[in-house]
């Protein structure tokens, strides 16, 4: 091969671009599903042409790329999943084991603070005498008294 050559085509090519494609190198978008997530980069220090069964194989490496995030991201999900399952789970067994309603609305709070990862939440209730919102409630609860 010539000590010119370059692994695109040069007739396309402007001016100012042809320095760009020395070394020889490769480009592949990654991607999952319809999420970009960055672009593949490999290049050689010579000139030389890429051979077909380079492609494919650089193919085939960004395809396993892709799994490899595609799993990540699976894990990732599985694990909020778990997480929003165990923080229900809990609530649950708050709502069976209390009769305090005290206690109960902390319980709500904490679990959805939990699930929405929010720093924390209040909440108010309305007085059916007087139509004004009483609270705040708090996770923690607040003392029978002020309900």
């Amino acid at each position: 091969m010539g000590g010119g050559e370059s692994s695109f085509d040069t007739e396309k090519i402007l001016p100012g671009e042809e320095e760009l494609l020395r070394p020889p190198f490769v480009c592949v978008p990654l991607h999952e599903g319809s999420s970009f997530l960055g672009i593949l980069y490999l290049g050689f220090s010579g000139t030389r042409k890429f051979l077909p069964e380079e492609m494919d194989l650089v193919s085939t490496i960004a395809g396993e790329m892709e799994g490899a995030f595609r799993q990540a991201n699976l894990c990732e999900q599985r694990g909020q999943a778990l997480s929003e399952l165990g923080a229900l789970h809990q609530l649950g067994i708050a709502v069976t084991s209390t009769l305090k309603v005290e206690d109960l609305l902390g319980s709500i709070i904490r679990t959805g603070s939990k699930i929405l990862k929010a720093r924390g939440g209040v909440l108010r209730l309305e007085d059916k005498r007087t139509k004004a919102l009483k609270g705040p409630i708090e996770p923690g609860g607040l003392p029978p008294a002020s309900l």
